[in-house]
């Protein structure tokens, strides 16, 4: 090419491409998964032509699926502002809208799908999915059989809907469900991974397993199915192995909040205290409102004597979920320990209210009292117990010991010979009995 050729071609004018190219170069890229070409192919166009419609929606569901959700929901936001009649674009805003847990605005994001599309099944699933994740169990429940009386087998139905049966305790339900499910999707992990949980929560420990190892077949980088199938192993007592697969669920997803929590659950059972407080803390760190995780942490930090801690994540499990019995039970426990027994009466008692049926929560109670030198105060706790549960002569024997302590000697003698009635061969009790005749000075 000669010099003046060269200089005739540098002055002829570049070639534009037109705004309906560059969107289908840049749709093109984005199906191929040239994420990063795409992206910024819709940012040009953006630039050339701003609030340009459908570019914001695509760029919104691009940014989405590359994890920059808080961009999404301001795209997918300005594209039902742009064009308020697209159904996609209101359901690709519900989506993004319930992964950054803004769970009311997502759920008037789908009603707006629903109402322009009635007739799709996706965004009725969606819904109840959404649902399903504010805990509203039965109203999932609703939605997910409503998506499926559009279309029969709709995968994520199925799945929505087992899940909700199975949060609400219909467990036989949810497993024909998930069996269901399985013949229509046979290389669902997730499938395979519920039904375990189902199975379990059913004590069909076996079974469970098997689903388990399935799930894991099917994908074995599945965090949820090995976090899954490690609480069937904790529950057979293979603590170890629990642990194995709770540390490989977070070495594949790091910031897996609740196999952190279930992994601090499983050292603390195998009395690794240290360890089992990094774990909870790092769930914690992932998920502040995971109540089980400040519990496991307070009774591991309360087993290496770091008291003043403990009592603040007991506190701070109480403040999380203050209608749960067990927080309180922990703080109590804690509080006895450094020997805070009046604080851990009001503990109990507050346990009390919310569990008022516990046999567990009245014993540990009558302990406080005993502490206390609250003998009568003690009596009338086991008392309660032995109101729900009369059979048990453990309960009779230690009235006993406290009806003796507050010298109310005829009725221990009543307790413990209740006791020996109900286990007549407890060698333990006989002793128990000599011990009271000898103090008494009953010594023939």
């Amino acid at each position: 090419m000669s010099a003046n050729e060269t200089s005739k071609t540098e002055t002829q004018p570049a070639q534009e491409v037109s705004l309906a190219d560059a969107l289908r170069l840049a749709q093109g890229h984005h199906k191929a998964g040239n994420l990063i070409i795409a992206d910024r192919t819709y940012r040009d166009i953006l630039k050339a032509v701003p609030d340009h419609y459908p570019t914001t929606l695509y760029l919104g569901i691009l940014a989405y699926q590359r994890g920059n959700l808080d961009e999404a929901v301001v795209l997918l936001g300005k594209s039902v502002e742009i064009d308020p009649d697209d159904k996609s674009a209101w359901a690709n805003y519900g989506v993004v809208l319930a992964s950054r847990k803004k769970y009311e605005e997502a759920l008037n994001a789908y009603d707006k799908a629903i109402e322009l599309e009635p007739e799709e099944a996706s965004n009725l699933s969606n819904k109840s999915y959404t649902l399903w994740l504010m805990k509203n169990f039965a109203e999932a429940e609703t939605l997910a059989r409503q998506a499926l009386d559009k279309m029969h087998n709709h995968p994520g139905a199925m799945m929505n809907l087992g899940i909700a049966l199975a949060e609400q305790k219909k467990l036989e339900e949810a497993e024909k469900i998930w069996q269901a499910l399985t013949e229509i999707t046979p290389q669902s992990s997730k499938a395979y991974s519920n039904w375990g949980n189902t199975l379990r929560s059913l004590r069909r420990i076996k079974e469970s397993e098997e689903k388990g190892h399935k799930a894991i077949e099917l994908d074995p980088k599945n965090p949820e199915a090995l976090t899954n199938l490690g609480l069937t192993l904790r529950e057979t007592g293979r603590m170890s192995e629990a642990e194995k697969l709770y540390r490989k669920a977070t070495n594949i997803k790091p910031d897996y909040a609740l196999a952190h929590q279930n992994l601090a659950t499983v050292l603390y059972d195998q009395k690794k205290y240290e360890e089992s407080v990094v774990a909870a803390k790092y769930a914690l760190s992932f998920d502040e409102t995971l109540t089980s995780a400040s519990i496991i942490c307070a009774l591991s930090l309360k087993e290496l004597g770091e008291h003043d801690e403990a009592i603040n994540f007991a506190q701070k499990a109480i403040s999380l979920d203050p209608d749960e019995p067990s927080t309180y039970l922990t703080l109590a426990e804690i509080l006895m320990q450094v020997e805070k027994f009046d604080e851990g009466e009001a503990a109990m008692n507050e346990a009390l209210k919310l569990s008022p049926g516990s046999i567990q929560y009245y014993t540990l109670l009558a302990n406080i009292r005993e502490l206390l030198a609250q003998f009568d105060g003690a009596v009338s706790a086991l008392n309660e117990a032995i109101k729900i549960a009369p059979y048990m002569p453990a309960l009779w024997i230690r009235k006993s010991r406290m009806l003796h302590l507050a010298d109310r000697t005829d009725e221990a003698w009543e307790a413990i010979d209740k006791a020996l009635e109900l286990a007549p061969e407890n060698i333990q009790f006989l002793l128990t009995k000599v011990d009271m005749l000898l103090t008494t000075n009953r010594k023939d």
